[in-house]
């Protein structure tokens, strides 16, 4: 910040001083809290609060049609049972950046809440939407035959808005209620898979050295 001041000296000549202020640090904690405030703190991605904002912002229609997927990771609280809560937090890390890997820049990816995350997809018919949770499915499963020891599985469904006469709350509605309908066939296969990779590996599963070499993988991608 710059401020300038005129000044006059005891004989009465004008002048002029110049106050520079360096506020880098208050700049820092602006965008600190400005990226909280929107982002959630453990996975990094938005936040529900902004996903909803971007909802509102999206009803317009300019950016019709619009995709949404809904995912929930299948047995955390197993997870955060059997192993502990950090356990479920590698489980939570990994799955964000999974999920993040497998969409465009402009689509808006959040953690909705415990294990709910959600994507909102503008511009997008419903063969790139159905592409996408496509996409999902196979990362998941590349992802768990190159990493075993951070077992993962999601359900997902999906609905796209093809007219702005529909609420954008109800495309989400109904994209949940689809990952719904899978939910527990997935559930049940992955506790299976759970209770077989523990009995061989036990406290090994969910490590921070595998879930960093993860998350190293993902990032390079």
């Amino acid at each position: 910040i710059v401020k300038f001041y005129r000044l006059s000296d005891v004989s009465s000549h004008l002048g002029t001083m110049v106050v520079i202020s360096d506020i880098t640090e208050h700049k820092k904690a602006e965008d600190t809290l400005r990226f909280m405030s929107f982002h959630d703190s453990l996975t990094g991605l938005f936040n529900r609060a902004y996903f909803e904002q971007e909802m509102i912002r999206l009803e317009s229609g300019r950016y019709d049609p619009i995709g949404v997927i809904s995912f929930d990771v299948d047995g955390l609280k197993l997870v955060n049972d059997a192993l502990g809560h950090a356990a479920g937090d590698c489980l939570l890390t990994t799955t964000a950046r999974v999920i993040r890997s497998c969409f465009r820049e402009n689509d808006v990816v959040a953690r909705i809440g415990g294990d709910e995350f959600a994507v909102l997809l503008p511009n997008s018919p419903a063969d790139v939407v159905e592409g996408a949770a496509q996409r999902m499915r196979e990362a998941v499963e590349e992802h768990n035959r190159l990493h075993p020891l951070v077992p993962m599985s999601i359900s997902q469904g999906w609905a796209v808005r093809n007219a702005v006469r529909v609420d954008l709350t109800k495309i989400y509605q109904e994209a949940d209620y689809q990952m719904y309908i899978e939910k527990p066939w997935n559930r049940e296969e992955f506790h299976q898979r759970f209770f077989d990779l523990y009995k061989k590996y036990g406290p090994d599963l969910y490590k921070e050295q595998f879930t960093a070499a993860v998350n190293s993988n993902n990032d390079n991608q």
